[in-house]
């Protein structure tokens, strides 16, 4: 699956989950991080906690999602 399609399908999932499942999957995701990229996925969910500019499903977001 292309990444536009990936992104688009993920968006829509995530958009029908409670808060508390979404940190159930943020869960999930930092848990089978590799080390090496666990610090570059806590600064993103750090930005992401100080922008209010952060819109759902736009990539114009601070640190570059290397940690998937």
């Amino acid at each position: 699956m292309n990444l536009p399609t990936f992104l688009r399908k993920s968006d829509e999932l995530a958009k029908q989950l409670s808060k508390d499942q979404l940190l159930a999957v943020i869960h999930e995701i930092a848990r089978t991080l590799p080390e090496h990229k666990r610090e570059i996925f806590l600064d993103t969910l750090n930005y992401l906690s100080l922008s209010s500019s952060f819109r759902f499903g736009l990539n114009t977001w601070g640190p570059t999602a290397a940690w998937v």
